[in-house]
Parts: structure tokens; sequence; C-alpha cells
């Protein structure tokens, strides 16, 4: 998988063989602001696999009239502000209410969540890690609520400014 976070960085993109066209997802993380743009996200997933990020229900109507346009299907993570306060939809029961609507637009999947924890990397180094943790924690809570709701919750996608997340990344599905 991929992370590209304009749509102009994902059309630039090539798969270096055959196999990585078929196999790689390009988790694009700029939301849809038109439907010039949601029509561009369609078009990219007509070469390779897309999951697009939203985090109102804007974006995801947007994407389901291009995907109903195409007759595709769509995936998508849902954005959740977890403290940075740029973009996200509010963790919890606001992450659950668009998580519904989303799976009853046509032309839509819900693939997962998505958070950018970059924003942490401003506190003092002896305090990261314990926001780390508490911004897993609202992650996977808001992510077995969705999944309480009966919608499938699979990815959690994490956005660090660190060399070492793999750990903080893997310990968002434990």
């Amino acid at each position: 998988r991929i992370m590209c976070s304009t749509l102009s960085d994902a059309l630039t993109w090539k798969p270096v063989s055959e196999s990585d066209q078929d196999t790689t997802e390009v988790l694009l993380t700029e939301l849809p602001a038109d439907g010039t743009a949601a029509t561009g996200i369609l078009e990219l997933a007509c070469a390779t696999r897309v999951i697009a990020s939203i985090d109102h229900y804007y974006h995801a109507e947007l994407l389901s009239r291009a995907a109903q346009r195409r007759q595709l299907s769509q995936g998508v993570v849902i954005e959740v502000d977890i403290g940075g306060h740029r973009t996200g939809v509010r963790p919890g029961m606001d992450a659950q209410r668009l998580a519904s609507a989303v799976i009853q637009l046509p032309g839509l999947q819900l693939a997962g969540l998505s958070a950018d924890l970059t924003a942490l990397e401003n506190l003092p180094a002896e305090q990261r890690p314990q926001a780390e943790q508490n911004a897993l924690s609202v992650l996977r809570h808001t992510r077995m609520l969705i999944q309480r709701s009966g919608a499938a919750c699979e990815l959690v996608s994490v956005l660090t400014g660190r060399q070492d997340s793999e750990a903080l990344r893997n310990s968002v599905v434990n």
C-alpha cells in the first residue's frame, strides 16, 4: 500500500511491474473538495485500487455520485481527528454516525479509519509515548463502535512523522 497526500501525487505514481498495479492500493489522504476531484479519484481507481479519505458526509456523497456514474465500488476510510484539529471527524459517535451513513450510500465501501498523528511530534519527547497511546486508544474505541454497529472496519491507517512507527502501527490493531 502506498500513501499519497494529493490526487496529483497519486496520478504520477507508476507501478514498477504489472503485478504492482494489481496488488498495490493507493491510500489517498486528500479529501475530495468537489465533483471534479471525486471524478479524478474514480478515474485513478480504474487503473489501480484506491482508498479515499473522507471526514464529512459531503465527501462521501461526492464519491458516491462519481462511483455510480462509473459503475464502480469505491473504498473509503474515515479520517478521525485525534487531536490535530486540522482534518477529521470527531472520534467516537460522530465517526460511527458517518460510517453508518457511508455504508448506506451506493458505490461506496467502508474500508476503515485513518488518523494523522504528526501533530503529536510538536509535544515534548517525554510526553509523546503517552499521547500516542491515548490516540491509539481513541482509534480502537472508535473502531469498536463502528464494528458494533454492523459496519466492517478492517483497515486502520496511522500517519506519523517517525521512522520507527512500525510498533505504533502494529499496536493499533491489538
